[in-house]
């Protein structure tokens, strides 16, 4: 239920933002559908932690298909995965939880034009 809530917010952040959103609520279904049309994809955001599979395990399977992909990371104070090992797997961008708006669209924003974090 917790899971459902979160996905809804953030789509509804990102959608407002002007943004196109897919949502999944299991990791491997995201992994299916990205695996199906890998370039109808700009970015990647996930969470560390989901059911079945972490978040850095997702980013590491995603890039697999598609080494180019961005893919942004959240996670909680308490993650065992920090910045530097996430960017150590090439996950472009590690968000620490609770994400605001203003953090989701300023780092979306700086993907998307190029801007390194």
């Amino acid at each position: 239920m917790m899971m459902k809530m979160v996905l809804e917010v953030g789509k509804a952040i990102l959608s407002d933002l002007g943004y196109k959103v897919e949502t999944f609520g299991r990791p491997f279904a995201a992994l299916a559908h990205f695996a199906a049309q890998p370039d109808f994809f700009d970015l990647v955001i996930t969470d560390m932690t989901m059911p079945g599979m972490t978040g850095d395990k997702l980013a590491r399977e995603i890039m697999a298909i598609r080494p180019d992909m961005p893919v942004i990371l959240c996670a909680g104070f308490s993650s065992p995965i920090n910045n530097e090992s996430a960017r150590a797997v090439g996950i472009k961008a590690y968000i620490t939880k609770p994400v605001t708006r203003q953090t989701f669209a300023r780092t979306i924003r700086n993907f998307l034009d190029g801007v390194e974090q």
